[in-house]
């Protein structure tokens, strides 16, 4: 398979929502692990060799968001 180079431009380059970093990582997380990643309407079609997943985009907005909960909750602990 050959690799693509997929360039990204922000408006504001200093600011990125905690939301939006985490929904980058889960996506390139899953490039890493050789999925093919498709988005049609609110579903995310996650393929490999051996099997499929699909997901809403409501289902990866929640789990970010226990994910930042817990990471505020750590940072919280930590004061």
């Amino acid at each position: 398979m050959e690799k693509e180079t997929i360039k990204v431009e922000l408006e504001d380059k200093g600011k990125i929502s905690i939301q939006m970093y985490y929904k980058m990582k889960y996506i390139k997380n899953n490039l890493d692990k050789n999925y093919e990643i498709k988005k049609r309407g609110d579903r995310i079609i996650l393929k490999n060799n051996r099997e499929k997943e699909i997901i809403s985009e409501e289902y990866l907005r929640e789990k970010i968001m226990q994910k930042c909960k817990k990471k505020m909750d750590r940072l919280r602990g930590l004061r």
